[in-house]
């Protein structure tokens, strides 16, 4: 893992190169909720979010997507469409990372979904530390997604006056040349490491059970009440967040 550091003041120009070259998403301010969305501008984002209405899942597993197209004549052809866009996803929380990393597992097995894959090839995420619980009740440190395991390309942690950034893959590396990186110091490194110290004490465990077993506990509920309720809570957020 290639460690680079960003001054807090350089952030908004990375950000800004960036939509000149990707279409760019993250998470904005609607009303008092956040959501992602796509921006144009540094200063549309709302980096000091909680959570968000919809994951960044969004743009990876749409709600609606064209899968093929025809056209008639005397040989009938019918294509795959294939989403193509070249997307950065700005501030993805490592929560959402890990599911984002489960998915691309999940749909490069068995028969590998292509829409999935070639919209996944060409999305690039920039992930971001939260410093605190985003919820009272919040699991994440029990679950084991406190930190980023993967699904990322850059990832960002706050260390006061600039970010620590994590560089996972070579579309990462890429990236850095919109943006005035530096290489870390050995004084940022070590802020780095104390500031996932702190996280690690800020975050409670609240799952008093091996989390191991919840395939098999899901498994058993799967018939169960309860994704009935679920199922029209999202239809509700759904209808909130396309209005």
């Amino acid at each position: 893992m290639l460690v680079k550091a960003l001054r807090k003041e350089d952030l908004a120009g990375f950000i800004d190169n960036l939509a000149k070259a990707y279409v760019v998403a993250g998470p904005v301010a609607k009303e008092f909720k956040y959501v992602f969305a796509e921006v144009d501008s540094s200063s549309e984002l709302a980096l000091d979010y909680n959570t968000t209405l919809l994951p960044p899942k969004k743009y990876l597993l749409p709600q609606r997507e064209t899968l093929l197209s025809y056209e008639m004549g005397n040989k009938p052809e019918v294509k795959s469409v294939l989403d193509k866009t070249r997307r950065v996803i700005f501030g993805v929380h490592s929560c959402d990372l890990h599911g984002i990393w489960l998915l691309d597992d999940i749909f490069a097995e068995g028969s590998p979904d292509a829409h999935y894959l070639t919209r996944r090839d060409n999305t690039f995420i920039v992930g971001i530390d939260c410093k605190s619980p985003c919820w009272e009740r919040s699991f994440c440190k029990s679950m084991g997604t406190l930190k980023p395991g993967g699904g990322y390309d850059l990832f960002l942690t706050d260390l006061g006056d600039a970010y620590a950034v994590q560089v996972a893959t070579r579309a990462g590396e890429m990236l850095l040349d919109h943006g005035d990186f530096a290489p870390a110091a050995h004084e940022t490194k070590e802020r780095f490491y104390e500031a996932w110290r702190k996280k690690n004490e800020e975050f409670p465990d609240r799952i008093e059970f091996d989390t191991e077993r919840l395939p098999a506990m899901l498994a058993e509920a799967y018939d169960d009440i309860l994704w009935d309720a679920l199922e029209e809570t999202v239809a509700a957020v759904r209808a909130f967040v396309e209005r």
